[in-house]
């Protein structure tokens, strides 16, 4: 999925309460829960540096779509 997929119903996206709040969490890199979620579905070792990139392209990612939310 997509981040730009990502709805209202997600359980992420209620859990921030909207999904432009979801994408601000995102954004400032304090979504430990929504990282390691992703680096499980991915295949990452959320103990490893790889991490941190999951972490960045979400962040960034998460800017773009701010953009249009």
């Amino acid at each position: 999925m997509s981040i730009s997929e990502i709805n209202e119903d997600d359980y992420w996206v209620q859990m921030a309460g909207s999904r432009k709040k979801f994408y601000r969490v995102l954004k400032n890199k304090s979504a430990d829960p929504i990282v390691d979620d992703c680096c499980m579905y991915i295949g990452v070792d959320e103990t490893s540096d790889d991490r941190n990139i999951v972490e960045s392209t979400l962040a960034k990612c998460a800017t773009a779509e701010l953009k249009f939310a």
